[in-house]
This record gives structure tokens, sequence and C-alpha cells, in this order.
């Protein structure tokens, strides 16, 4: 039987932490409360790792949602919405069909002090 979670992610799809946070508010809960139902359901979803938005939102699905069209549109509006950089980078990988060539990422320079 699936949590409040799973059940919230499965009505409204993928989404932002801070969405599910809003939707259990308008519900009747705390926003501490809520972002803590979140943090204790974390083995019942997953979410996209290294990225976090506004406010450390982070992106968060079900294992079945991801690639889907749902999956993408979501996370496209969540970075135009929350994560203008990443919105960046995505309108920019849009542009060249998908593949940016290597080159076009110059070598990470060493600063002095550091490994």
């Amino acid at each position: 039987m699936p949590n409040e979670i799973q059940s919230l992610l499965q009505d409204f799809g993928p989404g932002l932490t801070s969405d599910l946070i809003s939707v259990l508010v308008e519900n009747g809960l705390s926003s501490a409360a809520a972002r803590k139902r979140i943090q204790r359901a974390e083995d019942d979803y997953s979410r996209m790792s290294g990225l976090r938005f506004e406010k450390n939102a982070r992106f968060i699905y079900l294992t079945e949602q991801y690639g889907s069209r749902q999956f993408w549109d979501k996370f496209e509006k969540a970075c135009y919405g929350s994560g203008k950089s990443y919105w960046g980078a995505l309108t920019t990988l849009k542009a060249k069909g998908g593949v940016v060539p290597l080159s076009h990422f110059p070598p990470r320079r060493r600063y002095a002090g550091r490994p």
C-alpha cells in the first residue's frame, strides 16, 4: 500500500519537494511536519542526484516515472521556475540536439593551494 508521499507523486507526478510541501500544507500540515514527512519517506521515492534547487529543494519521482514524458516535462518546468542555471543548460542541450561536444568544456584548472 503506497504511503502519502507515493500517492502524491502518483497523482501529481514528479516534482520539487517544495511543491509537495505546499500540497501537504494546503491539506493541514505545518511546513516543518510536511518536510519531515517527505524526509521520512525517502526510501519510497528517487531523487535527481547532485541537483539542488532554490531553498535546497530536490526533484523527486517514483522509479517507474523516470524517463517518461511527464518526468521530463516536470523536470523542465522545475528548472525553469526554480533552477535558472539548470534551465540554461537544458535549453543549450535542446538547441544542440541533446549532445554537446566535450571540446565545449574546458579542462579543469588547478588553482594554487588546491589539489
